[in-house]
């Protein structure tokens, strides 16, 4: 008798589960997914529990035949492939036809869908992954997934899910990522009969402020660059935004959601030196390119790709950055200790300065503004003179991210020097100078 069996469908698409739905956000996922594939222009995903007792989808898209609707919930069904050469052509959200019947073995679900061709719709309800009932029914085209009792079947798993808040906190951060990369989809979210969001469509930078606030979009950088058949467009933060965590960070290849830390090490090397380590830029970066130079088959749930080429998509990602912080001439906020007389008079010639000021270096072999500081002046201001009898000292402390270095001098950043001269202020790029530097000990030698 042989030893090796072919497992029953009920077993196998349990063991398929576990692979796509580890927790109720990946249903979120996947259903959403479908939705967005289906061409849906209004997504309703209404929440109870955060999840573990029912998931409910609504869209407006194309809705599938009764045929479709039976078939869906089989092993591998998809309309995306039809061939291993479509492999290489995919563009939609989902393509192994695994989300459906995985989902439906670890739950009671309903289905409900009609064409917009079709009179009338079909209702379906599973449990288990089984069909129990079937008919036609009346309804809007468009389909509406509902998943109750996750789990239900599978006790150990559902044991291991965190409190509803965590969970919850789950959902909500694949729906923000859905939001981000489809402007243009009406999405609304309920959560126990609250409605958390209502998102009519939008431009992209509606859709940003609306998610994160003004002053997160006031604080983004404009980021552009093409190289050949790739695009890559979309924002990162000022250097003085850079937070103590990762959780803004969002990555898009031809609008999926992806996870790749060498695309995220490319945008912080992009910065140089104007973001000290511990702290992480928020961006959000969207990534076309031909689906035949990228393999999206490489994990269950999608969010990890390969590309026939990572170093030139890394340095695409570098220079991109590169660029844009330094159009910008960006230079942090400054401010003094609240309460110090000198603040306003020396806020205001500081914030002339960073409209005004010019980031050239002086020219090999010139002299420099300031024979104090040498050739290591990267920018500088002249502030009035004050009288002999008055003369300007320092503050005590710079409420800055630097810290207080000595009598007349300071550090904002762990990026700029801020000093005293006989003629005003100056105001040193550290990298600038080092690189200057570096330079000129380069001439020596010639």
């Amino acid at each position: 008798m042989p030893k090796i069996k072919v497992l029953p469908p009920n077993i196998a698409n349990k063991i398929a589960a576990g692979e796509v739905v580890d927790r109720p956000a990946s249903v979120v996922k996947e259903l959403v997914e479908n939705a967005i594939d289906a061409g849906a222009k209004s997504i309703t995903v209404v929440v109870e529990q955060a999840g573990k007792e029912l998931i409910q989808v609504i869209d407006d898209g194309a809705g599938m035949s009764a045929e479709d609707a039976v078939i869906a919930f089989e092993r591998h069904a998809t309309s995306k492939i039809s061939e291993i050469h479509d492999l290489d052509r995919i563009l939609t959200l989902g393509f192994r036809g695994e989300a459906l019947p995985s989902i439906a073995s670890v739950s009671r679900l309903e289905l409900k869908t009609q064409t917009v061709d079709d009179s009338v719709g079909r209702l379906l309800q599973l449990e288990g992954g089984e069909i129990v009932r079937q008919e036609a029914a009346a309804l809007k085209p468009g389909t509406t997934i509902s998943v109750k009792n996750l789990f239900f079947n599978t006790p150990a798993r559902r044991n291991f899910l965190r409190a509803d808040s965590t969970e919850f906190n789950h959902i909500l951060k694949w729906l923000k990522r859905f939001f981000l990369a489809h402007p243009d989809i009406h999405f609304t979210v309920l959560h126990n009969g609250e409605e958390l969001y209502d998102l009519p469509p939008a431009s992209q930078d509606d859709r940003i402020t609306r998610l994160f606030g003004q002053k997160f979009y006031d604080g983004l950088v404009l980021v552009n660059e093409q190289l050949n058949e790739v695009m890559l467009e979309g924002y990162v933060c000022r250097p003085d935004r850079a937070r103590g965590n990762s959780e803004n960070q969002f990555i898009y290849l031809n609008r999926r959601f992806i996870v790749n830390r060498n695309l995220a090490h490319a945008i912080f090397q992009g910065y140089g030196n104007l973001i000290e380590r511990g702290r992480y830029s928020q961006f959000i970066m969207f990534l076309k390119i031909p689906p035949h130079l990228v393999d999206i088959n490489v994990h269950p749930t999608k969010m990890e790709v390969r590309f026939a080429n990572e170093r030139v998509i890394y340095h695409l990602f570098l220079s991109a950055v590169r660029k844009a912080i330094q159009t910008k001439n960006i230079v942090p906020e400054f401010n003094l200790k609240s309460g110090d007389p000198r603040q306003r008079e020396i806020q205001r010639h500081f914030q002339s300065f960073r409209h005004q000021r010019s980031a050239v270096l002086p020219r090999p072999g010139a002299s420099s503004p300031s024979s104090e500081l040498s050739d290591q002046l990267a920018f500088s201001y002249t502030v009035p003179d004050r009288p002999a009898s008055s003369p300007a000292e320092p503050p005590d402390e710079a409420q800055v991210t630097g810290a207080f270095v000595q009598p007349s001098l300071w550090q904002v950043h762990n990026r700029y020097i801020i000093s005293q001269i006989k003629s005003g202020l100056v105001i040193i790029d550290q990298h600038v100078a080092h690189e200057r530097i570096l330079y000129e000990k380069f001439l020596k030698f010639l």
